[in-house]
C-alpha cells in the first residue's frame, strides 16, 4: 500500500497547519543559502587559531537542533499515538483488516509530516554544520602542531595557510564526510519516530515510554556523531596519518565514514519500524 494511499496518513495529515510542506521545503532551502553564505564568509575570515564569532554561534545552533531533534521526533510520536489511541477511529480501524506494518507505516510518517519545520531547520542548517566542522579540523590540526612544536605566531599564520592549501583530496574527502554526517544525523528522526511509535503501542498511557524513547534517542545520537566527528577530525588533523596511509587510502576511510554516515539511520530505521510492528502486534 502507498504511504498516501494508508488512512492513517490521510486523516493525520488532513488538517492543513502552517506551514505546507511546499512552505517547509522553501524554508529549508532558504535557511541553506544562508547558512552557507556565513559560513562561507566565515571561513574566508578565518583566523589561524579562532573561529568566527558568526560562524561558532551558527555551529552551536546547528548542534544543538542536530541532536535535540531526535528526543523531540520521539515524543511527538509519543504524544501522537497516545492521542490518537484513544479515539473512536483507532477502534474502527481496528475493526477492519488493517496491518501492524500499515499502522505503523501511517503513525510514523504522520509523526514526521507533524515535525516538518523542525526537519526543515535541520535540512538549512546542515551546511553550516559541515563546514564547521571542516573549520574546526583545521583548527585543531593548527592548535595541536603549535603545542607540540611550539611555533611562533608567525609560523603559525604559516601553518594554517599550508594546512588549507594542501592536496584537495584532503579537504574534499572530510568535507564530503562531514556533510554525510550531517545527513546522517538529520536520518536518525525515522528511527526515533519508529521507536515513539512502537513503544507508544506496546505500552500506552505510560509515562515511562515518555521518557525512555527520548533518553535512548539522545544517547545514540550524541553516540554517533561523537564518535564519527571526533574520527573524522583526528583524521584531518593528523598530517602523518595522511602520508603513512596513502592519498588512496585515506580516501577510502573518508568514504567508509560517509557511507556509514548514511546507512546506519536507513537500517535503524528499518530495523526500528520491524520493531515497531511486532510491539503492535504483542497484546
Amino acid at each position: 500500500m502507498s504511504i498516501y494511499l494508508n488512512p492513517l496518513v490521510e486523516r493525520l495529515t488532513r488538517r492543513g497547519r502552517w506551514p505546507s510542506v511546499r512552505a517547509a521545503l522553501w524554508l529549508a532551502f532558504g535557511l541553506g543559502l544562508a547558512g552557507l553564505a556565513v559560513t562561507t564568509l566565515a571561513t574566508l575570515r578565518m583566523e589561524s587559531d579562532q573561529l568566527d564569532l558568526s560562524s561558532t554561534i551558527l555551529l552551536a545552533l546547528a548542534w544543538l537542533v542536530t541532536i535535540l531533534s531526535p528526543p523531540i521526533t520521539s515524543i511527538v510520536a509519543i504524544i501522537l499515538v497516545s492521542r490518537d489511541a484513544s479515539s473512536e477511529m483507532y477502534e474502527l480501524l481496528h475493526l477492519t483488516t488493517l496491518s501492524e506494518a500499515v499502522l505503523v507505516k501511517g503513525y510514523v510518517f504522520a509523526t514526521l509530516h507533524r515535525v516538518r519545520v523542525l526537519l526543515a531547520l535541520l535540512v538549512g542548517l546542515m551546511p553550516a554544520l559541515a563546514v564547521g566542522m571542516v573549520q574546526v579540523s583545521i583548527l585543531v590540526a593548527v592548535i595541536f602542531y603549535s603545542m607540540m612544536l611550539n611555533y611562533s605566531a608567525y609560523l603559525q599564520d604559516e601553518l594554517y595557510r599550508i594546512s588549507s592549501g594542501i592536496d584537495p583530496a584532503y579537504v574534499t574527502g572530510p568535507a564530503l564526510a562531514c556533510m554525510a554526517i550531517a545527513i546522517g544525523l538529520w536520518g536518525l528522526n525515522w528511527p526515533a519516530a519508529a521507536l515513539g511509535v512502537g513503544l507508544a503501542l506496546r505500552w500506552r498511557g505510560r509515562v515511562i515510554v515518555t521518557i525512555i524513547a527520548p533518553m535512548v534517542t539522545l544517547l545514540v545520537t550524541l553516540l554517533i556523531a561523537i564518535s564519527l566527528s571526533v574520527l573524522v577530525m583526528l583524521l584531518t588533523s593528523d598530517d602523518m596519518s595522511r602520508s603513512y596511509w596513502g592519498q588512496p587510502y585515506y580516501g577510502a576511510i573518508m568514504l567508509a565514514i560517509s557511507l556509514f554516515a548514511l546507512l546506519a539511520p536507513c537500517a535503524l530505521g528499518a530495523g526500528m519500524t520491524r520493531l515497531a510492528q511486532r510491539w503492535a502486534r504483542e497484546p
